[in-house]
């Protein structure tokens, strides 16, 4: 049987990672290739630094018929590069584009690694269309897409009475989830939230902004940390409106619905979605301003929001991803 070994730094945190190796096994044997050094102690960049060149060992190392390799980071995929093996190159997130803003001198080595993996793979998956197009630019390697759909299994367990009851509240709930960093604009809603003292706003996550979070916070504003993906639902389904506020970080927009885990897992629920810096798409409403992101929970709260269709892993992704996987074959 073909052994697949699956690479990606934190492996443990990428959801995408867990469904392709729940899909994969179905057909193949698969090992998720766990980090030995985790040392986050010497500073930022040296801790990086000392975690990147022993995963990118660990790749070099591991015996299997095929290396799927997880973009963002890139740096730990090195040695792949040299490695006598088939790879299939999953590029999930535009990793040296977003180093740009912090880190301009790691971007340009990002993006020379980003490349000879793309040209390198047999095959290459992405997260949605847009970067699909992108990649087409770059590699002769097929391209296929594979979004980021919540599997059918995505199901709230509790009533919403239930969540409501165990949170205290009896007002309409505006909901975020996702990670506590500066992907996300979470002056926004805050702001939306002064605006609209008779609605709830609840966050949940956890991240590196976490604290800065928990100053002095309007009333109606809830911050409920971590919580495990099984029970999200359950407050996503207990949620009236829910916010995907993305920050733009770049001039070319490349996220959409099909890429952004949250989006997917708001939509499976049937629920409506305002968010931010998206590319244009069905499943939510778009806000450019503070005025609109407001008047667009307003319109989510009186039910005159389109809702978005659900889309789910077992019928989009899984399927595409087999299809990639044949061509490797």
């Amino acid at each position: 049987m073909m052994k697949v070994v699956l690479a990606a730094q934190n492996p443990e945190k990428v959801i995408r990672l867990t469904n392709i190796s729940l899909s994969l096994q179905k057909k193949y044997n698969v090992q998720t290739l766990k980090p030995l050094i985790r040392i986050r102690r010497l500073g930022k960049v040296t801790s990086a630094i000392f975690r990147y060149s022993t995963y990118a060992l660990q790749e070099y190392f591991v015996g299997g018929n095929v290396m799927h390799l997880f973009s963002s980071p890139d740096f730990i995929h090195i040695l792949s590069l040299v490695k006598d093996i088939q790879v299939c190159y999953d590029y999930r997130s535009n990793f040296s584009e977003k180093l740009l803003t912090q880190y301009p001198r790691f971007a340009v080595h990002a993006r020379s690694i980003e490349k000879k993996l793309l040209n390198k793979a047999k095959v290459v998956l992405t997260v949605n269309n847009i970067l699909a197009e992108r990649l087409k630019k770059i590699t002769n390697s097929p391209i296929y897409i594979v979004p980021n759909f919540p599997r059918r299994s995505f199901k709230p367990s509790r009533k919403t009475d239930t969540v409501k009851k165990e949170l205290g509240i009896d007002t309409p709930i505006a909901l975020f989830v996702g990670n506590i960093s500066a992907t996300y604009d979470f002056d926004l809603i805050i702001k939306s939230a002064l605006e609209l003292s008779g609605v709830t706003f609840i966050i949940i996550g956890s991240g590196n902004i976490l604290g800065e979070l928990g100053g002095d916070l309007p009333d109606n504003v809830k911050i409920l940390g971590f919580k495990t993906n099984n029970i999200i639902a359950d407050y996503i389904n207990a949620s009236d409106v829910c916010l995907a506020p993305i920050r733009r970080y770049s001039s070319n927009i490349v996220s959409n619905d099909q890429d952004i885990w949250k989006v997917g897992e708001y939509a499976a629920l049937k629920k409506p979605i305002v968010a931010t810096n998206l590319a244009p798409s069905k499943q939510y409403a778009l806000a450019r301003t503070k005025n609109d992101f407001v008047e667009l929970i307003k319109k989510a709260l009186r039910n005159d929001l389109d809702l978005p269709t659900p889309k789910f892993w077992d019928d989009y992704s899984e399927p595409v991803l087999f299809d990639a996987y044949n061509k490797l074959m």
